[in-house]
């Protein structure tokens, strides 16, 4: 009974902690002066998409290659016994982070002379 007790209140100390404030942060960048400045920021945005296209067939490959598998075992369970049978389950893919490609490219554009500011700010739940 204590266990039960413990657990639900670690689970909805949880629930609480997910439903806090939701804040989001833009980026303003101000360009460099200087024409080999320019164009070296233009080398890091062509490197920041080269990434994120990188990410992108990553996460991609990673869901096609899931869900082959989850097939495969559907019909390997066909051809078995019931009590033979597999669990199904769908490999978790996790989406790229996008954070430490942006991370990477502002460290760029700023070694290239630009400038980059950021705002955070609230979004939802920001009464708590």
């Amino acid at each position: 009974m204590k266990l039960r007790v413990a657990l639900s209140t670690v689970l909805f100390a949880g629930l609480l902690s997910a439903c806090g404030p939701k804040m989001q942060t833009d980026y303003h960048l101000t360009p460099p002066e200087d024409k080999g400045g320019v164009a070296c920021t233009f080398h890091c945005e062509s490197e920041k998409r080269d990434v994120e296209q990188d990410d992108d067939s990553e996460y991609q490959r990673c869901r096609d290659d899931a869900e082959e598998a989850f097939e495969i075992c559907q019909e390997d369970n066909e051809y078995r016994r019931k009590d033979d049978r597999e669990i199904c389950i769908r490999r978790y893919c996790p989406k790229p982070k996008e954070q430490h490609c942006l991370s990477a490219f502002h460290r760029c554009y700023e070694e290239c002379g630009g400038r980059v500011d950021s705002e955070t700010y609230c979004v939802a739940n920001c009464d708590q």
